[in-house]
């Protein structure tokens, strides 16, 4: 683990930050761990992973994953963007759920990049625009909200913008200021608190 001694735990490069953890990060009064850097990946076996991004940041192709255990990813980017390259993944697989927030900016997915919540609750809040390459929710519950902007997919993307483990596995509630062009692998969605259907005769539910 990256056991930290204070609220203000910091880890800063003109680089890229790399986290290869067994037992994820600890931070005294169980503050996030912030970090300064231009790219980032972190794994870890299990555990916790709280982290404030304090700038614009790219998720490398090594991806942020919490491999087993019960642990949180929790994401925060206080200032700028949070961007992820091809074949990019944000995944947790352990028991703890996820929560993506992007305070001032935007998150940009390519087509080939993926948010992944293996079990518990999915919230993903960005500013801005959410531009959506893959995510995948199987956990009790999904929330996507651009506060700001336009929920878009990513330029070349096919299939499903947001799988859950079936259609019917839970409602996931979906919220822009703007405008959102997503399809949707579900049976049924709250969008900006109207509930909405998906057309029997067609293999998603397409927004707007």
């Amino acid at each position: 683990s990256v056991p930290a001694a204070g609220s203000t735990a910091k880890i800063s490069t003109g680089g890229q930050v790399a986290l290869n953890l067994s037992s994820g990060v600890t931070v005294a009064g169980g503050n996030r761990l912030n970090i300064s850097s231009g790219s980032l990946t972190a794994i870890t076996q299990s555990g916790n992973l709280p982290l404030n991004l304090l700038n614009s940041t790219q998720i490398a192709t090594e991806g942020v994953h919490i491999l087993g255990g019960g642990g949180v990813l929790d994401l925060r980017v206080a200032a700028g963007n949070l961007n992820m390259v091809a074949e990019a993944w944000i995944r947790n697989l352990g028991g703890g759920g996820m929560n993506i927030q992007v305070v001032n900016g935007a998150l940009s997915m390519l087509a080939s990049s993926r948010i992944h919540n293996e079990n518990g609750a999915l919230t993903l809040i960005v500013r801005n625009d959410l531009t959506v390459g893959r995510i995948i929710s199987r956990g009790s519950s999904t929330t996507l909200t651009s506060t700001q902007g336009s929920l878009l997919r990513a330029s070349g993307s096919s299939g499903a913008d947001l799988e859950l483990r079936s259609y019917i596995h839970h409602v996931p509630v979906i919220n822009f200021a703007t405008s959102a062009n997503l399809w949707l692998g579900v049976d049924l969605a709250t969008i900006n608190d109207n509930l909405r259907t998906r057309v029997s005769d067609q293999p998603y539910l397409y927004l707007p």
